[in-house]
């Protein structure tokens, strides 16, 4: 026996064709949130700018040379580097932090939109606001006011003797790949978000570092020849306008 009781079929929409299966299933869409809402973003913007001022070729050497496919061994020091950095800068941690401005909190919600510079194997931080505290109409942003101490060759105005270092601790070289590891060093940043490890390298460390980066580089383009067909070649760029014989 059939049964022919009637039954609710459910809410009929007026437009159909608009609550197709796939669109009923999809997810509820939500607007995306502007980047530049969020405070952490706009450090990292300013950390990348900052870096471009600062040291615009520093910058790209260490963006080669602490990349983790062409010098291994200094991404991992980066990585320790930056490990050490968080578990100093805990609750119980010895960092001293300047901000050419007001003091500043490192526990405070409202204080972790902040670019931290730390020069690497010492106990001082410059912090780096989105604006000023102080004296708000500054004719310089924090960004520009940091970038122009550090291309004069500041290391800061921080006197870190009364923190226990010898007030040199930012001039030794703080890489120390070569054995021969000596001599006078210079400031590579290494980019690390809203954080920038600022690490001092010798003449002898960064040319070891520099063979190492070309020989992984040699290496790599070898292994990617290894499956072409006979006669063909790898073209440095392979954009038609550049090099045509790569598309004749």
């Amino acid at each position: 026996m059939t049964d022919r009781t009637q039954r609710l079929q459910g809410f009929t929409p007026m437009a159909p064709h608009l609550f197709t299966p796939s669109s009923i299933q999809a997810p509820v869409s939500r607007p995306v949130m502007n980047p530049r809402v969020s405070t952490q973003v706009r450090a990292t913007d300013r950390a990348e700018a900052l870096a471009a001022k600062a040291w615009a070729k520093a910058g790209k050497l260490g963006a080669v040379l602490f990349d983790r496919k062409r010098v291994p061994k200094l991404a991992e020091l980066a990585d320790a580097a930056a490990a050490e950095f968080y578990t100093r800068c805990g609750e119980f941690g010895d960092m001293h932090y300047d901000t050419h401005d007001t003091d500043w909190n490192p526990h405070a919600p409202h204080e972790q939109g902040v670019v931290r510079v730390w020069a690497v194997g010492t106990n001082h931080v410059d912090v780096i606001r989105d604006r000023w505290r102080d004296v708000p109409n500054r004719m310089q942003t924090p960004v520009d006011y940091f970038a122009s101490m550090y291309g004069c060759g500041l290391p800061d105005f921080f006197d870190c003797a009364r923190y226990g270092c010898t007030g040199d601790c930012d001039r030794a070289c703080s890489v120390r790949l070569a054995k021969s590891c000596t001599g006078p060093t210079r400031a590579i940043p290494v980019n690390r978000g809203t954080l920038v490890l600022l690490f001092r390298c010798c003449r002898e460390c960064e040319a070891l570092a520099g063979k190492l980066a070309a020989n992984t580089y040699k290496t790599a383009v070898i292994d990617a020849r290894v499956g072409l067909p006979p006669g063909a070649v790898i073209m440095p760029n392979p954009d038609p306008s550049v090099n045509p014989d790569a598309w004749a």
